[in-house]
């Protein structure tokens, strides 16, 4: 990927947002950002369509303008506290909320092939 790691961050920040991101934290330049609703997964469980799917991510961009700059993605659900463990019910469920954020970042901050 070419660009500033910063611009290249900033860039994935603001797309993110327009797509229901909303930014828990950044120190300089990584970053933490929530998709979805915990709440309309508690209500509507397996038919929660994919924008609502709750997902955590976290973005670092390493790099240089001169050399390729490298962006790392963790996402993680986002479901919350239950009696009962519910990731094994919801796998394919969280593979979409997880494909959407995925798409969301990329086009974004486009690798250069």
């Amino acid at each position: 990927m070419n660009g500033e790691p910063d611009t290249v961050l900033d860039s994935m920040l603001r797309h993110s947002k327009k797509h229901g991101g909303r930014l828990v934290g950044r120190e300089s330049r990584i970053a933490k950002l929530t998709f979805g609703s915990r709440f309309a997964f508690r209500m509507l469980g397996m038919l929660t369509p994919g924008r609502w799917v709750p997902v955590t991510v976290n973005v670092a961009v390493t790099g240089d303008a001169v050399n390729d700059t490298r962006v790392t993605v963790e996402m993680l659900s986002n479901e919350g506290r239950y009696l009962i463990n519910v990731k094994s019910l919801s796998s394919r469920l969280f593979q979409r909320g997880f494909n959407r954020v995925s798409t969301i970042l990329r086009q974004a901050a486009p690798s250069p092939d």
